[in-house]
């Protein structure tokens, strides 16, 4: 399979997950995207477990795919391997989060897990700066600091004392969005700008 193809799976992943995810929420009545998390769609014992799992697989799947991409562009450029492997870790948690649903004790583990692959944009922008072109250092430093904030926001209920977990409490929907808000058009403009970067 060519480099170009490889990172076609960066905006493919997207869509798989967004579209899979809202298509699932809409056989849903009176779900909201709110005040409640992903998880709940493809909750264990319900009817939506088995297509939730399908699609996060289909998702983590496409995401191994584009993080050899990712690898093999690094390799051409010389570029730091550090993003290509923080990918392929990232996809890895989520067939964690595939097979085990939630309230499986080791969803929330993998979901955990998951917070470190989900750095990658600032790792990449980091210690791509002199390889990558500016269009995708400066998308990885922006998106990158949207998905920073929401995964701060998120953690913040490991610390229940604390006030920030109080204020965001009651929309734990709208944090995980805010994370796909930032990430999904990442792995889209990533996978376009690199494709372009992998031609020349």
């Amino acid at each position: 399979m060519k480099t170009e193809t490889r990172l076609a799976f960066g905006p493919i992943a997207a869509v798989i997950f967004f579209v899979g995810v809202a298509g699932l929420a809409l056989l849903i009545p009176g779900y909201s995207h709110v005040h409640q998390d992903i998880s709940t769609i493809g909750r264990a014992g319900t009817p939506l477990r088995i297509p939730f799992a399908v699609v996060i697989a289909c998702y983590a799947c496409s995401l191994l795919i584009f993080a050899t991409g990712i690898l093999r562009t690094a390799i051409k450029r010389a570029a730091p391997r550090l993003p290509a492997y923080m990918m392929g870790y990232y996809a890895l948690t989520q067939l964690g989060i595939a097979i085990f649903a939630t309230p499986h004790p080791l969803h929330n583990v993998f979901g955990i897990l998951s917070m470190l692959g989900y750095l990658t944009p600032l790792v990449l922008a980091s210690t791509w700066g002199r390889v990558g072109p500016p269009s995708l250092i400066i998308v990885s430093y922006v998106l990158g600091f949207v998905v920073f904030v929401s995964i701060v926001l998120g953690l913040s209920e490991l610390f229940p004392q604390l006030g920030l977990w109080q204020l965001v409490s009651p929309w734990p929907g709208m944090v995980q969005r805010l994370l796909v808000a930032g990430w999904l058009p990442w792995m889209a403009v990533t996978g376009v700008l690199m494709r372009q970067l992998s031609a020349d």
